[in-house]
């Protein structure tokens, strides 16, 4: 069995040094061999025959030496993950030290971990976040009636007049009346969602402000790099330019304005653990039904199925909208706790 040794380190990374005696090398270099027998050919043997000195002459020490280290590297990583059940983020960085034939092997695993979240009493928190009306004045539907009469401006400038025919123009509506219930029911549940979503943040928010975590470095980057590709996205969709051309508009290079993402992807990571940590504790989990509807929403977004079936893996699609399902009831459950 290797050493090993662990240290943990800022930013909730892990530095695992391991030590294999020569012995235990020896075993990885007969796994190496295994391995190179499948592939060598040599005359006079069927594939998968050659002796395990004609593979090593045809291999050389070097590319054997290189793939008992991997072996080696491989099987003490799936170790300590299994025996320590550490949550990894990401690929592990290795360190590897002096490798020679016939000695005893050292190298370093470092790898990130998923925070250990300490959260305040969210209950509490939550409980005292004041819920507001979704107030609608008749100010905010007249400006909506008002947008929609300009819309159908006149050939001459002048707008239509608010009557049944005007109503009727623009939909299924018996007439003007009919028009002004449905502007005033979509602005309802407008605010309605605008609220709920401000209400949501700002329990979030105190939560995450009160809670010990340290946040992992390649999480972070994650987010920026996402944020990023979503501004890239906003420019030519939204703006119809090149994201070259804005960045010359800003003065700003891609670097920058990667480094400029970096607060707030920390502050979306902080609360995703958050919300993660409290769906754990009240043991919130989506129904196999709740997940596949959110799949099939997802995969309605794409113009066909094979399009979707190129865009998503089906494992990847249900760890997708496992996570969105539990996000959206765990949130579910702090904004009943409000007042």
């Amino acid at each position: 069995m290797p050493e090993f040794s662990k240290k943990k380190l800022p930013l909730s990374k892990l530095e695992i040094a391991v030590t294999m005696t020569q012995e235990e090398v020896q075993a990885f270099e007969r796994d190496a061999l295994a391995v190179f027998q499948k592939e060598v050919s040599a005359e006079g043997f069927r594939r998968g025959h050659v002796p395990a000195d004609a593979v090593k002459e045809r291999v050389g020490k070097e590319q054997l030496l290189a793939k008992t280290v991997e072996l080696a590297i491989q099987s003490a990583y799936k170790t300590v993950l299994k025996e320590d059940n550490l949550n990894v983020l990401g690929q592990p960085e290795i360190t590897l030290g002096k490798a020679e034939e016939g000695k005893p092997l050292q190298f370093h695993i470092r790898v990130s971990l998923l925070s250990e979240v300490t959260l305040p009493n969210y209950k509490k928190i939550a409980s005292l976040v004041e819920k507001k009306e979704a107030e609608l004045t008749e100010e905010e539907i007249g400006r909506t009636l008002q947008w929609l009469k300009e819309s159908r401006k006149k050939e001459d400038g002048t707008l239509p007049e608010l009557t049944d025919e005007f109503a009727r123009s623009l939909g299924s509506f018996e007439n003007a009346e009919k028009l002004k219930e449905s502007v005033k029911e979509g602005l309802r549940l407008e605010k309605q969602a605008q609220e709920r979503n401000r209400l949501r943040q700002e329990i979030v928010e105190k939560i995450a402000k009160e809670a010990k975590v340290e946040v992992p470095e390649v999480l972070v980057q994650q987010e920026q790099d996402a944020m990023l590709e979503q501004t890239k996205s906003g420019v030519k969709h939204m703006m119809q330019m090149e994201f070259a051309e804005y960045l010359q508009s800003i003065k700003k290079t891609e670097e920058q304005m990667r480094e400029s993402l970096a607060t707030q992807a920390l502050s979306r990571i902080k609360q995703f653990l958050v919300l993660n940590e409290i769906a754990k504790q009240e043991e919130i989990t989506p129904t196999p039904e709740e997940v596949e509807a959110e799949s099939q929403k997802v995969l309605r977004q794409f113009p066909d199925r094979k399009t979707a079936e190129q865009q998503f893996d089906p494992t990847e699609l249900k760890v997708y909208s496992e996570g969105v399902v539990r996000n959206e009831k765990t949130l579910q459950f702090l904004e009943e706790l409000a007042q």
